[in-house]
């Protein structure tokens, strides 16, 4: 899932708790899903570790390449 799908499917609340806990901003999420700004590996990892269903691939392709995105239930 890309970060413009994910803002579109959580509540604010959920936004707000993974911004809390990768130490950014739900206002920098919304940079990141216009394609405004990119968000660097760490800030990729971190994502994919607190909300499984971000992908490494979709949320930087031009990095993660090879990387598959997990398929949805």
């Amino acid at each position: 899932m890309d970060m413009k799908s994910y803002l579109q499917q959580a509540t604010p609340q959920q936004r707000e708790q993974l911004a809390t806990e990768v130490d950014s901003s739900v206002g920098y999420f919304y940079m990141i899903a216009g394609g405004h700004r990119r968000p660097g590996t760490a800030l990729c990892k971190a994502l994919v570790a607190h909300e499984p269903r971000l992908s490494l691939r979709e949320l930087r392709p031009d990095v993660w390449v090879g990387v598959q995105p997990k398929p949805t239930p």
